[in-house]
């Protein structure tokens, strides 16, 4: 048997809840606020385009959107959009000029105004390879690891030029150095980063000689040199001395009786 009393605080209770349950619905944070339920993404290599197609229904798009969206390029951050409303209620498709290479890992955060985000990342691929890449140094003494004697010309300097056919795995160069302590003795592209020293990659000219290369430098202290580093017979060009010279790390090293572990150096450094 209920009471008047039970009677009124059931009704209390009941009208408690109703007001709840009204509140939760008219709240701008209530539980009708959702991530995104849909995240996909397409990276067009040919263009450097990434498209980042949304998934979030909402029944206001200027109330309840997509407030940010944020993408990183091998987990470093490459840019953050703000939106103060959404495409259209089942959610937008956006566009980023993103540069990005083969393998890279793209990851995409899209976060609602009201509550929560999700992630999304798809690794590069179909980005056209470059079939020539520009490359130059500028040797110096003041780049020679150990350094150079202190009796060595202040003026000894020169220059490289070279084309990487990437297609044909051949490197083409140019080198001309001049005001040396001597004639050279002998020229390589060394394997080695800037203030490394490391082994011979290719002999220029000298020791240790290999078919197709002069086997000593030009008579005088200056010169003009040109040549071809292929993928081909002794010291070739291999896909790991490709990616090192891509990636700065192969110098051009000319050597004299008076500074036998180089007189003038100069890293590879290619030229977008």
């Amino acid at each position: 048997m209920i009471t008047n009393i039970d009677k009124k605080s059931l009704f209390q209770a009941t009208t408690s809840l109703s007001i709840l349950l009204l509140a939760l619905l008219l709240l701008p944070n209530s539980g009708l606020a959702h991530p995104p339920s849909g995240l996909t993404l397409d990276y067009d290599g040919s263009a450097g385009v990434l498209s980042v197609e949304i998934q979030h229904r909402v029944g206001n798009t200027s109330r309840h959107y997509i407030e940010r969206v944020t993408v990183s390029v091998n987990g470093e951050p490459e840019l953050e959009e703000n939106y103060n409303e959404q495409e259209t209620r089942s959610g937008e498709t956006l566009t980023y000029k993103i540069p990005a290479q083969n393998g890279d890992s793209i990851t995409v955060n899209a976060e609602c105004n009201r509550f929560g985000d999700m992630s999304e990342t798809i690794q590069v691929e179909g980005v056209p390879a470059e079939s020539k890449v520009l490359l130059t140094a500028g040797l110096g003494t003041e780049t020679e690891v150990p350094p150079v004697d202190p009796s060595t010309p202040t003026a000894a300097s020169g220059l490289a030029i070279a084309i990487l056919d990437v297609e044909g795995n051949t490197l083409h160069y140019s080198i001309t150095y001049k005001g040396l302590s001597g004639q050279p003795t002998a020229a390589h592209f060394h394997s080695g980063g800037s203030g490394e020293t490391g082994p011979p990659a290719r002999t220029i000219f000298g020791a240790p000689e290999i078919a197709g290369v002069p086997d000593s430098a030009p008579k005088g202290t200056s010169a003009f040199i040109t040549g071809s580093w292929t993928g081909e017979g002794e010291q070739p060009l291999t896909d790991e001395l490709e990616e090192e010279l891509l990636a700065g790390n192969i110098y051009v090293n000319v050597h004299t009786e008076l500074n036998p572990r180089g007189e003038i150096r100069a890293q590879l450094e290619r030229q977008d």
